[in-house]
C-alpha cells in the first residue's frame, strides 16, 4: 500500500490557528462530504494535544438532528487511558472500535451508526491496538457508509503515518507550539490562590503572543483540573467570522455551564418590553413605527449570572467553590468592535469587588478573570499585570526559535546546531521580542533560506511596520522578475488583499465578485487584470499571500476571507496605527488608479449599499455587513477626504451618502430589530458607536449636516390617473399644490423637427485641458506610474497625449514626440502664485528611471508663452439635464420590472428620490405632489439623429411590496396622433409610450461619464 497523504518533507507547517480551521470544517462537513480519516502530525505530541482536545469539544457542538443526541467520539490517550463523552469511557470506546471493525468488515454488530474516534498517537497504542485503527483506516468507503471518522495523532516519520485508500485523506502538519512555561505556571498559581486578586491581565504589544499564551493557559487549566473554565473568548484568526463579547452570551454561557454541575438558576429575561403609541396634534409621529421594543437589559443579564455565582458559592462543600475561570482576549480590540458590549464584563467585575468591600472575610465567589490587552485600561487600574516585554519576552522568542529551526525539518535544507543558534539569535534580535514577527521571520527563511540581511535588517518597530517591509519585499520579487504575467498578478493581489482587509469581518465570494470589477461612484472604473470567475480565487491561494488570508472552504457560500490578524490588515490599509485610515501612509505603493483605500471604500458603498441608488438594498439576512458597515466606512471615507487638507468634493458626497443613510429609517429599524446574529450581530449598540465616531470625528461638524430641511417627508397616497384631456400642457403644470394654482414659468424645450440641440461643454471625445484633480494627471505629476520597460512608459505616455490639449507653440519649438508640452491647471503652484490668482503653468512630461521602474514625469516649464484661455466653471454648476446615469433614474429603469427589484418602503421615500431630481435640476422639472415633469438628455437618441431631450412624467405608483417611480413619456395630443398614423394604432394610445415604457438608454458609462457630455 501507498500513502495517500503526501510526504511529511512535502507537507507545509500549518499554525495552531490553520489547523483548527481546518478540524472545524471536516468535523462540520457532512458525512458524505468529508474525507473519513484525517491525520494531525508534529513532531512532538504535546503541540498536537490541545488541536485533539478542541476536536472533540466541536463534535460534541455539531448541531444535532431534531432533540436527539448527538453522535458518540471517544479518544485513546498515549498512556492508554480512554475518554468519551457520555456513559463509561471504556465502554464507548469499545462499542466505537467495534463499529470501527464491523464497518471495515462489513458486517453488522450492533454498534452505534456514527462517531468519531480520536488516537492521541499512534505509535504509543498496544500494537493489537494500533493495528485495528490501521486496518480501519484502510476501509475509507466502509467507514464512510458507517458515518464513523478517524482522527488519527502521528509522529512526522514516513513509517509511522497510517495508510489510507481515500484520496480525500489529509495529512495536516502542526507547527511546533513553544510552550512559556513561567508565564502558564504563573497564572496557573494565581488560578489556584484565593488571596491573589480576582482579575489577571495580560499586556503587550500586537503580536506578542497574548492569544496563544491564553490559549495555552485553558488548555492547561482544562488538562490539570482543580479549576473550570466556563467561558472564553479568543480572537482566534482561524475562526471563520471574528467571535463578539456581548453580555447576554456571557451570562449565558457561564450559567449553561453551571447547570451543567447542578447549579440552576430561575431564568429571568434579560429584557425590558416597552408598548407605546407616540401622537401629536398632527396625527403619528413620522419615524420608527414600533407597537413592541424590546430593550436587552445589561443589569438584570447581570443579575442572573451573580444570582447563579452565589448559589454556586453557597453549595460548594465548605464554602469554597472550584475556581471558576472566564477568559476574554483583546480588550482593546473589543472596545473597537460597534457590536461589542463591555459593559456586562465590568459590571461583573464591580460586583466583585464590592463584594469584597463590603465584607473582606466572607467566602469569596471563586471566580477568576483573565483578561488581555495592548495595554491597561483605565478600568482595571488595580489589577495585577501579566507584562509579556522585557528580556524575558526576547529569550522566549530565541528559545522558539530555536526549537522551529532544529526540530521542524521543513526548512531548506538541514540546519546544524551552531547555525540553527546563530539563526535564533537573528531572529530574536529582528523580531523585537515579537512571536508573530518571529513567526514571519521564520516562514520567510523556510520559503527562501535566507532572513533580512544585518547590514539592512533593524528590529521590527512593531508587528504592522514588519509586515509592511514584508509585503513589499513580496512586491518588489515580482516587479522586477521580468515577467510581465507575474507582475500584473501582483497587483492582483494587492487588489485581494486590500478588500479582504477593508472591514474586519471580511468579505464572501459574492461581495467580492460584486467590487472586484465594479466602478467608484464616480464612474472610475477598476484595475482589473483578471476577472473574479477565471480563477483568480485558485490563484491567490496557491501565492505568496495565502499565509496572510484566511479562505473559506469552496462549497461554504458565507464564509469570509478575511486578513489573518489586525496587525496585517494594518500593513495592508497602509498604517501602524491602532485604526486603519483611508487616508493614511499606504505601504503598498504605489496604488493604480481606481484602487486606492479610499476608492475601494467608496466602491464598497456604491455596490453594497443603496445610499448612490446603484447597490443593493438593505437585507438584514444577507446584507448584514452592509447594515453594519455602512456608517462606520462612511466615516472613514470623511476622515480621508478632510485630512490632511480637505476636499471639498470628496467631503460633500460623503456628506450627501451621510444624509441618505440618516433620514432613511429602513436603516436604523433594521439594525436595531435584528440585532441577534451568531456571526455578525447588529443592534442599537452598533449603531450608538458607530454614531460617536462620527460626532468626534476631528474636523467634521456633525451639526451642520441638516436632515430633512423641509420637515420629515409626509406620506403621501399615489396621485390618481389624469385624464388625458385635462392633462396640462407639457412643461406647464397649473393647480400644484403650495404654488396658489399659479403657472411656473416654461423652460425652454426644443421644438418637434428641430435640429439635435448641442451639448454644452466638451464634446465626448475630444481632447480636455489637464487638471492636477483629473486622476491621470495626478498620477503623472505625483510620479505614481511604474513600467518595466522605457517602450512600455513612452507608449502609456503617448496614449495620455492624445486624451489632453497639448501646446503647439511650445511644442513647435522642442520638436519632441516623447517631450510633449501642455498646459496643467493646478501644476507646480506656490502659495503666492495661488494669492496672486495664478492658475497653473506650462509642463513637459517625459520618461525616467526610478530604481530599476520607468515613470512618467513633468517638469515645469519657464516660458513666456500666455497660458491658454479656459472658460471657469461657475460654482455650483449643473448640467441643465439629468441623464439615464443618474443615480434616482437609474433605480427608476430597473423598477419597471415586474415584480420590480427594490420597491421604495412608503411613498414618502420615493418623494423624497423626486424631490432630489427636482433640487438638482430645478429648470428642467416641474414637481407636484407624487408627481415631477421632468426633461432627460438621452445621449443613444443624439447618435440617432433624433431628438436627445426626452420629456418625461415620474409618477409614484403602488406595487407588490411597495411603492415605485413609474416613468412615461409626456407628448402632446397631435405629437402622439402622428406617431400613432406613422407607426400603427398601438403607438398612437392617448396618453403616449405604456406607462413603464421607458424610452432610451443610459448614455456612456454612468452618470458621472454622461455629466461630461454637457
Amino acid at each position: 500500500m501507498t500513502h495517500t497523504g503526501t510526504t511529511h518533507t512535502a507537507m507545509r507547517p500549518l499554525s495552531r490557528s490553520a489547523v483548527l480551521h481546518r478540524l472545524r470544517d471536516w468535523l462540520r462537513a457532512g458525512d458524505a462530504e468529508a474525507a473519513p480519516v484525517l491525520v494531525l502530525v508534529s513532531a512532538r505530541p504535546e503541540d498536537r494535544a490541545p488541536s485533539l482536545e478542541a476536536a472533540a469539544r466541536i463534535w460534541h457542538r455539531r448541531p444535532r438532528p431534531g432533540d436527539g443526541p448527538g453522535a458518540p467520539w471517544a479518544r485513546l490517550h498515549a498512556d492508554g487511558t480512554v475518554t468519551a463523552d457520555r456513559g463509561e469511557a471504556r465502554d464507548t470506546a469499545d462499542r466505537l472500535l467495534n463499529s470501527v471493525r464491523a464497518a471495515t468488515a462489513g458486517a453488522d454488530e450492533g454498534g452505534p451508526q456514527g462517531g468519531l474516534l480520536i488516537v492521541d498517537d499512534l505509535d504509543a497504542l498496544p500494537t493489537p491496538l494500533a493495528r485495528r485503527v490501521e486496518r480501519a483506516a484502510r476501509g475509507g468507503a466502509l467507514l464512510s457508509a458507517a458515518g464513523i471518522r478517524l482522527l488519527i495523532g502521528a509522529a512526522p516519520d514516513p513509517d509511522s503515518l497510517p495508510e489510507t485508500d481515500d484520496p480525500r485523506t489529509e495529512f495536516l502538519l502542526h507547527r511546533h507550539v513553544h510552550p512559556r512555561q513561567a508565564r502558564l505556571e504563573r497564572i496557573g498559581r494565581w488560578v489556584r490562590d484565593p488571596g491573589a486578586g480576582d482579575v489577571l491581565l495580560v499586556t503587550g504589544p500586537p503580536g506578542s503572543g497574548k492569544t496563544l499564551l491564553l490559549q495555552q493557559a485553558v488548555d492547561a487549566l482544562t488538562a490539570e483540573g482543580g479549576a473550570e473554565v466556563a467561558f472564553v473568548l479568543l480572537r482566534d484568526s482561524g475562526e471563520k467570522n471574528l467571535p463578539t463579547l456581548t453580555t447576554h452570551r456571557l451570562a449565558e454561557e457561564v450559567t449553561q455551564h453551571l447547570a451543567r454541575h447542578g447549579v440552576r438558576v430561575a431564568p429571568q429575561p434579560p429584557a425590558i418590553e416597552i408598548s407605546q403609541d407616540v401622537r401629536d396634534s398632527s396625527g403619528t409621529v413620522t419615524g420608527v413605527r414600533a407597537d413592541t421594543l424590546i430593550l436587552h437589559g445589561t443589569a438584570p443579564t447581570v443579575d442572573v449570572l451573580m444570582t447563579a455565582l452565589r448559589q454556586r458559592a453557597a453549595t460548594a462543600p465548605g464554602g469554597s467553590p472550584a475556581p471558576l475561570v472566564i477568559v476574554v482576549d483583546a480588550l482593546n480590540e473589543l472596545a473597537e468592535e460597534p457590536q461589542a458590549d463591555l459593559t456586562g464584563l465590568r459590571l461583573l467585575l464591580a460586583e466583585l469587588e464590592q463584594r469584597f468591600q463590603q465584607d473582606p472575610g466572607a467566602p469569596g465567589l471563586g471566580v477568576k478573570i483573565l483578561l488581555s490587552s495592548h495595554d491597561r485600561p483605565d478600568w482595571l487600574r488595580g489589577a495585577p499585570v501579566l507584562d509579556l516585554q522585557g528580556g524575558e519576552a526576547e529569550q522566549e522568542v530565541r528559545d522558539y526559535a530555536l526549537a522551529r529551526l532544529s526540530g521542524s525539518g521543513p526548512g531548506p535544507g538541514s540546519v546544524s546546531v551552531g547555525h540553527a543558534k546563530e539563526l535564533a539569535e537573528q531572529v530574536a534580535r529582528l523580531s523585537g521580542g515579537l512571536f508573530i514577527v518571529a513567526s514571519g521571520l521564520l516562514d520567510e527563511w523556510e520559503e527562501t533560506g535566507r532572513l533580512p540581511g544585518p547590514e539592512t535588517g533593524a528590529p521590527a518597530r512593531n508587528a504592522a511596520s514588519y509586515f509592511a517591509d514584508r509585503l513589499d519585499r513580496m512586491r518588489e520579487t515580482a516587479l522586477r522578475s521580468g515577467d510581465p504575467q507575474r507582475a500584473r498578478a501582483w497587483e492582483d493581489t494587492e487588489r485581494f488583499l486590500t478588500l479582504a482587509a477593508l472591514v474586519p469581518q471580511g468579505l464572501t465570494r459574492d461581495e467580492f465578485a460584486a467590487l472586484w470589477a465594479a466602478p467608484t461612484a464616480a464612474g472610475r472604473p477598476a484595475p482589473v487584470y483578471r476577472a473574479w470567475k477565471n480563477g483568480l480565487e485558485q490563484e491567490i491561494a496557491a501565492g505568496p499571500a495565502r499565509r496572510f488570508l484566511l479562505f473559506p472552504e469552496p462549497s461554504d457560500r458565507g464564509g469570509r476571507f478575511r486578513v489573518l490578524h489586525p496587525t496585517i490588515r494594518q500593513a495592508v490599509l497602509g498604517t501602524t496605527g491602532p485604526e486603519p485610515a483611508a487616508g493614511g501612509h499606504h505601504v503598498l505603493r504605489p496604488r493604480p488608479p481606481g484602487a486606492t483605500v479610499a476608492e475601494e471604500l467608496d466602491r464598497f458603498l456604491s455596490v453594497l449599499t443603496p445610499l448612490d441608488g446603484t447597490g443593493r438594498d438593505w437585507d438584514p439576512e444577507h446584507g448584514r455587513l452592509a447594515l453594519g458597515s455602512a456608517l462606520g466606512v462612511l466615516t472613514r471615507l470623511l476622515a480621508a477626504a478632510l485630512r490632511p487638507q480637505p476636499e471639498p468634493d470628496e467631503v460633500a458626497r460623503a456628506e450627501r451618502r451621510l444624509r441618505r443613510l440618516l433620514e432613511d429609517w429602513r436603516w436604523l429599524e433594521l439594525c436595531v430589530g435584528h440585532a441577534q446574529h451568531p456571526e455578525l450581530p447588529l443592534g442599537l449598540g452598533l449603531v450608538d458607536r458607530q454614531l460617536e465616531e462620527l460626532v468626534t470625528l476631528e474636523g467634521f461638524d456633525a451639526a451642520a449636516v441638516l436632515l430633512w430641511p423641509d420637515g420629515p417627508p409626509e406620506p403621501a397616497a399615489p396621485p390618481p390617473a389624469v385624464p388625458s384631456a385635462e392633462r396640462p400642457a407639457t412643461g406647464n403644470t397649473a393647480g400644484a399644490a403650495g404654488n396658489g394654482g399659479a403657472a411656473k414659468p416654461r423652460p425652454p424645450v426644443p421644438r418637434p423637427g428641430a435640429a439635435p440641440a448641442q451639448p454644452r461643454g466638451r464634446r465626448p471625445g475630444t481632447p480636455r485641458y489637464a487638471t492636477t484633480r483629473h486622476p491621470t494627471i495626478a498620477a503623472i505629476v505625483t510620479g505614481s506610474y511604474r513600467f518595466r520597460t522605457r517602450e512600455e512608459a513612452l507608449e502609456t505616455l503617448h496614449a495620455i497625449t492624445r486624451s489632453f490639449v497639448l501646446s503647439r507653440k511650445l511644442n513647435d519649438r522642442e520638436g519632441d514626440p516623447d517631450r510633449p508640452a501642455l498646459w496643467i491647471t493646478g501644476f507646480a503652484l506656490t502659495p503666492e502664485e495661488e494669492a496672486g490668482g495664478v492658475r497653473g503653468h506650462y509642463a513637459r512630461l517625459g520618461v525616467a528611471d526610478r530604481g530599476g521602474r520607468w515613470t512618467i514625469t513633468a517638469e515645469k516649464v519657464d516660458t513666456d508663452v500666455l497660458p491658454p484661455f479656459q472658460p471657469r466653471p461657475r460654482p455650483g454648476a449643473r448640467p441643465p439635464h439629468p441623464n439615464w446615469g443618474h443615480p434616482v433614474l437609474r433605480r427608476v429603469r430597473r423598477n419597471q420590472r415586474n415584480p420590480p427589484p427594490a420597491p421604495y418602503p412608503s411613498p414618502a421615500h420615493a418623494q423624497r428620490d423626486l424631490d432630489q431630481l427636482h433640487e438638482e435640476f430645478p429648470a428642467t422639472s416641474i414637481p407636484n405632489p407624487g408627481l415631477l415633469y421632468l426633461m432627460v438628455w438621452d445621449g443613444k437618441r443624439r447618435a440617432l439623429g433624433e431628438e436627445p431631450i426626452v420629456k418625461l412624467i415620474l409618477s409614484i405608483e403602488q406595487c407588490p411590496g411597495g411603492f415605485v417611480i413609474r416613468a412615461r413619456e409626456n407628448r402632446r395630443p397631435d405629437d402622439q396622433a402622428a406617431d400613432g398614423a406613422a407607426d400603427g394604432p398601438e403607438n398612437g394610445a392617448a396618453g403616449g409610450a405604456a406607462d413603464g415604457d421607458v424610452p432610451g438608454t443610459p448614455a456612456g458609462g454612468g452618470y458621472g461619464t454622461a455629466r461630461e457630455e454637457f
